[in-house]
């Protein structure tokens, strides 16, 4: 492959990049049309590190540039995104816990705006991580599937006020058991076991209490089967600590 095409994909990285000045490319549906050509003209190998590259650089002005933030449309910067995470499914593990770090902070500011956007896409955001094989997890960033599953949450109790959301809850539950099998039996119950308690007793207010009682039974059951080694060996002061 001539080198020109490497040179365009880098040429678009830099320009992407926003300084807070007149010339920063803020109309993401001209750099979505544009970035879906140049993914054509890569190779399948390089697609992926090509997209974790405009991933980071979006999360990079997200932080740092407050006057891109202000002219980007929320729905273009949601559509290029699940389309360039889509992209990095093929990257290595060390890459992989970048495209997780780029999906929460983009989840994290998208959940938060008050801009309509189309709530499957959103939640299809926070779904991406999950949708990995077991091995494939990235089990020591188990707070960052935590953070980007609370994120979820937080929005699904927005979506509550404006539709039934029903149809989220076997999937947010799914993904609870997932929170489970990553987390340390007693961090999890000390650190987010009520948080989980109380969000899904309101979540599940419109429902019959059978259906959330069998919710809870099945989070037990599942911190049941993990090991209870860990609960025998606290110290006092850490059960000073959780009271």
């Amino acid at each position: 492959m001539s080198g020109d095409k490497f040179d365009k994909a880098n040429s678009f990285i830099a320009k992407l990049k926003a300084y807070g000045t007149e010339s920063d490319v803020c109309n993401l549906k001209e750099v979505y049309e544009t970035y879906k050509s140049i993914l054509t003209e890569l190779p399948s190998k390089d697609r992926g590190s090509f997209s974790l590259n405009v991933l980071c650089t979006l999360c990079r002005n997200i932080e740092k540039v407050p006057t891109w933030r202000e002219k980007i449309c929320n729905a273009q910067l949601l559509e290029l995104s699940v389309c360039c995470i889509r992209q990095t499914r093929v990257l290595d593990k060390t890459d992989q816990v970048k495209t997780l770090a780029c999906v929460y902070h983009i989840h994290r500011y998208l959940v938060r705006q008050d801009t309509m956007l189309q709530p499957a896409l959103l939640l299809k955001l926070s779904y991406m991580p999950f949708e990995v094989t077991e091995e494939n997890l990235q089990r020591e960033h188990f707070k960052v599937y935590w953070s980007i599953l609370a994120d979820r949450i937080y929005y699904i109790e927005k979506l509550k006020t404006t539709r039934n959301i029903n149809d989220l809850l076997t999937k947010l539950n799914e993904d609870i058991k997932t929170i489970i099998s990553l987390y340390n039996p007693v961090q999890f119950c000390s650190n987010i076991l009520i948080f989980v308690v109380k969000k899904l007793h309101f979540l599940y207010s419109d429902i019959k209490t059978d259906e959330l009682m069998i919710v809870y039974k099945n989070i037990f059951d599942c911190l049941s089967n993990k090991d209870i080694i860990t609960f025998k060996n606290i110290t006092n002061e850490q059960k000073m600590n959780r009271k």
